[in-house]
């Protein structure tokens, strides 16, 4: 499994840069600066290009003029998410339903409420993930964010102080087995634990099939579904244009029950790695995971 690299553009400046610029620039201007960023980055960010383009060769194969001209749309395209999440600072919920075009699958997020055991929201580094949070926690549901502790302790301040700006928990994951209570505790209330899925971190993983090799996921959220009985539901939010969105809500995810306990995790990671696959072919140059997996 890949170490984990920060390439500087997830760092404490350029979110506080973009922040800055987006309370004081129109939103068209915004983009075009966005837009070249992107451009600049890619020519210079070669660990982070090169990892990201190891990840789109398994969606265009060999062909290294697709390969080229998805890297440059997603460098392109993760300007605008750091722009829109500056622009998102302050959102009602009336704006949150102005800016989704469109939601797939709304059928699959009201049978995980109806089961009315908590839900285990798994995503990926696609589109703009912190947006669904958004849209979860003003749609009333309580929400908490998994994630791993950030190297840059003012990077991880402002995303926190944005999540908490909307009601939502940011529950970081530690070495300690302690760090998995509150996370239990909040299923078994009833809430939604949303996690990150793409990049294999830690301890505790499978490898499943994933853009045509087998790649390792964690078992996490097949793990707290089984001790809580909560749902799992793949959720992606999509860019399909400036400032507008797709919610895509692909499927719930069911664990076997065989009796063969590793066949059953794995299959249930499979079916993750599945529909998650699903969405990033759909939308190839939204898949901002610049380290090989």
């Amino acid at each position: 499994m890949s170490a984990i690299h920060h390439h500087w553009l997830n760092r404490g400046f350029f979110y506080k840069a973009a922040f800055f610029l987006a309370s004081r620039l129109p939103r068209q201007p915004l983009y075009w600066l966005a837009a070249g960023i992107g451009e600049v980055s890619r020519l210079f960010m070669r660990p982070a290009r090169e990892g990201l383009e190891t990840n789109l060769a398994r969606i265009a194969g060999g062909d290294r003029a697709a390969i080229t001209r998805l890297s440059r749309a997603t460098f392109r395209n993760y300007g605008t998410y750091l722009v829109d999440l500056a622009r998102f600072q302050a959102l009602s919920a009336a704006d949150v339903e102005r800016i989704f075009s469109a939601l797939e699958g709304v059928e699959h997020f009201d049978e995980a409420v109806r089961r009315g055991r908590g839900i285990v929201v798994v995503t990926g580094h696609v589109g703009n993930w912190e947006l669904g949070g958004i849209f979860f926690a003003k749609g009333g549901f309580r929400t908490h964010v998994l994630t791993y502790d950030e190297e840059a302790p003012d990077l991880k301040e402002i995303k926190e102080g944005f999540r908490r700006g909307y009601g939502i928990e940011t529950i970081v994951v530690g070495e300690s087995p302690l760090s998995s209570l509150p996370i239990i505790r909040a299923l078994k209330e009833g809430g939604l634990v949303a996690m990150l899925v793409d990049r294999a971190q830690g301890g505790g993983t499978r490898e499943v099939p994933f853009l045509g090799r087998p790649t390792p996921f964690p078992i996490g959220p097949v793990v707290l579904a089984g001790l809580t009985g909560a749902a799992i539901m793949p959720a992606f939010v999509v860019m399909e244009g400036e400032g507008v969105y797709r919610g895509i809500i692909p499927g719930l995810v069911e664990t076997p029950q065989t009796g063969d306990r590793e066949a059953d995790l794995v299959a249930a990671l499979g079916e993750i790695a599945r529909l998650f696959e699903g969405v990033i072919r759909r939308y190839p140059d939204q898949f901002y995971n610049f380290v090989a997996i």
